[in-house]
């Protein structure tokens, strides 16, 4: 049920509860029970939280612009970023051109007819750099600010750093973070960072090296002291980095481990688990307009929550141990989508 082609946040409910539970807000291909639980309805306002030294007000639900997005048809993407903002988010990231952001900068392009023409100065506009060529990459992001249709990206940050990356190059005279720096220095960027999944060493050195604004980085109960080829950001690096006044976005809070099976959760104490962190935002993709109206609807009701008991973290933390595969986006080789020249 829409109204004015916006989905009500009662409707959504009842939605749920004809059959979303047959979808999964974080799959990479099979469907699974979503594990959704009803959240408290209330007339509050979305929370917000400092990123970092930025002095930005963030809210604690970040909209992710990646492949989930792109599942959106014509008409129900309009209608995400509306009802996105009108739910109280205002941190929407997106990416270059590639099979995750969409071929020709599709992404890009959505954020720009809705966000930039909209309600730009009402959001805080996210991208990222792909190539670790300063040329190409200075090209790429002069496309995507056409694609945006801004004059200004308020975060942009450079997308996926990995352990072969060589940083001596990347903060080099000549590497993208001078070049990076420059764009923040001319005001046509207001804050830089960099985004990692894989290294908690990587980040940390970054983070001390380059001093950058943010940093946006896979966090989950799973990850957590599991020795998995992805990093344990939480114990191993998130209070240094957030102690040199970074602010701290956190991605793949729910892929893939949304459910019931074994060592999967519902999306209520997976978001909750990120959110009782020293983070500023949880970023997150959605392909089903139920599931971002569920989720707004959850981030609205922490303002009644006073934070996750010593007892509910050992319990989310013990229920992740007991799952024995590896979500897909942890599988050693993962790429959705990223290139790189």
């Amino acid at each position: 049920m829409k109204k004015n082609g916006k989905l009500s946040r009662r409707s959504f409910l009842n939605v749920i509860g004809a059959g979303l539970t047959g979808s999964l807000i974080s799959s990479c291909g099979s469907r699974e029970s979503s594990g959704l639980v009803e959240p408290p309805l209330n007339s509050q306002t979305m929370p917000m939280r400092v990123l970092g030294n930025t002095g930005l007000q963030a809210s604690i639900l970040s909209f992710g612009g990646g492949s989930r997005f792109l599942e959106l048809t014509e008409g129900d993407w309009q209608i995400a970023l509306e009802n996105s903002l009108q739910g109280g988010i205002n941190l929407f990231d997106t990416g270059p051109a590639s099979n995750s952001y969409g071929p020709n900068g599709e992404s890009e392009k959505r954020f720009g007819k809705i966000l930039s023409e909209k309600y730009r100065d009402k959001v805080i506009l996210c991208t990222k750099v792909d190539s670790r060529d300063s040329t190409r990459a200075e090209s790429d992001i002069n496309l995507s600010f056409q694609n945006l249709r801004t004059d200004v990206i308020d975060i942009l940050q450079i997308h996926g750093l990995e352990p072969e990356d060589n940083l001596d190059h990347i903060l080099g005279e000549n590497g993208i973070w001078a070049l990076m720096k420059r764009l923040k220095q001319e005001g046509r960027v207001r804050f830089i960072g960099a985004t990692v999944m894989h290294s908690s060493p990587l980040a940390l050195a970054f983070a001390q090296r380059a001093r950058p604004d943010v940093m946006l980085l896979a966090i989950n109960a799973f990850t957590q002291g599991q020795g998995t080829p992805y990093a344990d950001f939480e114990d191993s690096a998130l209070a240094q980095i957030r102690a040199m006044g970074i602010g701290v976005m956190s991605m793949k809070a729910l892929r893939d481990m949304v459910g019931t099976g074994s060592g999967r959760m519902s999306v209520d104490k997976l978001l909750q688990y990120n959110w009782n962190l020293d983070i500023s935002t949880a970023l997150v993709g959605h392909e089903k307009l139920s599931e971002l109206d569920y989720n707004i609807e959850l981030g609205i009701s922490q303002n009644q929550q006073i934070g996750l008991s010593a007892e509910e973290i050992n319990y989310i933390r013990r229920k992740a141990k007991e799952r024995k595969d590896l979500p897909c986006w942890m599988h050693p080789g993962y790429e959705e989508g990223r290139f790189r020249v």
